[in-house]
């Protein structure tokens, strides 16, 4: 695939998501004012897998018309396609559900839940969606887990695997780990992560996948870096992109 492609491409998305983060606090407002109004919960969208929720708001969008191609495209011709049918989608909620209201309000909560995912990734370098697969497959890591999904949307302890996991903790008296929700509730523990780094952990994602690999190389990094400066310039950039890579690894192997 040719180089000036991917770079076009990471540009692309980059300003998507740009655009994305400068509209967050808007889209944080109108989620608390249609909470008031609406009977929504999305917690329990979080047992359905990432790519699943993906697919499922394609559909329900209309964008995925832009895949239902088989020719081979650059992923400059995928952006290209999926604007094309943007300008002329028309959203179909009775993918949802055949009630009106309801369509709405799982469509409302379909969004939510992907919003979350996506600060998850942006935080943990894995989405609350894999987070629950990995507690309900028994993770070792499963305690650190739970944590982890509570600080990034507290709401998930209504989730129906994360509810039995904190019901079986309190069976068993693990006050050790119980003590640690409020904790994880007011985003304490675990550790908060910089912020300004979000960009370079959620581009590592993408970068991964598009070299269809777990976790992006060093050098696919850099140049991204480069394009997008995903983190201040230091002497030492080079380390502090291999230790955050090192970081995600560590990450994902929680999984």
């Amino acid at each position: 695939m040719h180089s000036k492609s991917i770079s076009e491409l990471l540009v692309e998305i980059a300003e998507t998501y740009n655009v994305a983060k400068q509209n967050l606090p808007s889209f944080q407002m109108a989620r608390r004012n249609i909470q008031l109004q609406r009977d929504i919960s999305w917690s329990h969208w979080y047992e359905v897998s990432e790519q699943t929720l993906i697919q499922i708001m394609l559909k329900v969008s209309g964008l995925s018309k832009a895949f239902d191609a088989h020719e081979k495209k650059t992923p400059i011709e995928w952006i290209r396609s999926i604007q094309d049918v943007l300008s002329k989608a028309e959203p179909d909620f009775t993918v949802l559900n055949d009630d009106v209201i309801k369509a709405e309000n799982a469509f409302i909560e379909l969004i939510i839940a992907l919003n979350f995912n996506q600060a998850a990734l942006e935080q943990r370098n894995k989405s609350i969606s894999e987070m629950i697969s990995a507690i309900k497959d028994k993770s070792d890591n499963s305690q650190e887990l739970v944590l982890e999904a509570i600080s990034i949307d507290p709401s998930v302890m209504s989730n129906l695997t994360i509810e039995k996991f904190i019901r079986e903790a309190a069976e068993t008296q693990d006050q050790k780990f119980l003590s640690k929700i409020p904790n994880a509730m007011m985003k304490k523990i675990p550790r908060p992560r910089e912020p300004e780094l979000d960009k370079l952990r959620w581009f590592m994602r993408i970068i991964a996948d598009m070299q269809q690999k777990e976790n992006p190389s060093l050098k696919a990094i850099e140049e991204a870096n480069d394009i997008l400066k995903l983190m201040r310039e230091t002497e030492d950039t080079v380390e502090a992109i291999r230790h955050h890579i090192k970081v995600r690894r560590k990450d994902r192997g929680s999984l």
